[in-house]
């Protein structure tokens, strides 16, 4: 885009971090340190002091214990979101994209898919709830706002993108290959490596000794690039990504 002449913002996208040379500013976004560096210096300056405590997420930490209060700061962070990219707006006049990622719909529907789908295998009607919607609905008006501004700051219709990286449905079953092969007979494990899983699965906590010998395979294993944040089976569809393109 750069080599082009555009000039571009992005606001919280995963995996920016670091962020790259570009003409526009950046706010990395999930993949990176929690706390987002942004780029150049004074957009920095400008987004933090409106937003001293931003982060590019807030972790699924305590989830469980108090659903309402989770989904008010995931309602939160999207206003946050929305209000540093109206900031962006402002900080580059001349923006040809602004392209932002609102990572509380994705929490949510890791975490609270069960609570609204009734067909989901983990959901009970005594602790259903409808805290998707909630932020899904916060979603809609930060982009309907950040529509609004561009169409006002630029006095023409801005062309606007909204998608997913992928989609969410509740989990029914699983199937695990390397189980599956072992028992049918066509994975063998070398001696010394890691226990098989037949004779570790799942670890009890009173058996230290295989415990450890599981420990010690998972860290020999490299990092994952995007980590989970979901048990198994909580998923649901979610739209999070928002891209507002200025006419040339």
């Amino acid at each position: 885009l750069g080599t082009a002449g555009v000039r571009s913002a992005f606001v919280t996208v995963p995996f920016t971090h670091p962020p790259e040379p570009l003409r526009g500013l950046m706010v990395t976004g999930f993949g990176g340190p929690q706390r987002p560096e942004i780029v150049p210096a004074a957009a920095r300056a400008a987004i933090l002091s409106a937003h001293p405590d931003l982060l590019t997420a807030h972790h699924p930490t305590g989830w469980s214990e108090d659903f309402a209060a989770f989904a008010e700061r995931l309602v939160d962070h999207v206003g946050q979101i929305a209000d540093v990219c109206l900031l962006a707006l402002e900080l580059e006049p001349d923006l040809g994209l602004l392209c932002v990622d609102f990572m509380s719909s994705d929490i949510a529907g890791h975490l609270a898919w069960h609570r609204l789908d009734p067909t989901h295998p983990a959901h009970s009607p005594e602790d259903a709830g409808d805290e998707l919607i909630q932020v899904y609905e916060a979603i809609d008006r930060a982009c309907g706002e950040l529509v609004e501004q561009a169409r006002w700051l630029w006095g023409e219709e801005p062309t606007v993108l909204i998608l997913s990286d992928h989609g969410m449905k509740p989990t029914h079953w699983v199937f695990r290959a390397n189980r599956w092969l072992e028992q049918s007979g066509y994975l063998r494990y070398r001696a010394g490596s890691a226990t098989p899983a037949s004779a570790c699965t799942p670890p009890k906590r009173t058996d230290s000794s295989c415990a450890s010998r599981t420990r010690r395979r998972r860290r020999s294993r490299p990092a994952p690039t995007k980590p989970s944040i979901a048990p198994s089976g909580r998923t649901g569809l979610h739209l999070y990504r928002a891209a507002v393109f200025r006419k040339r």
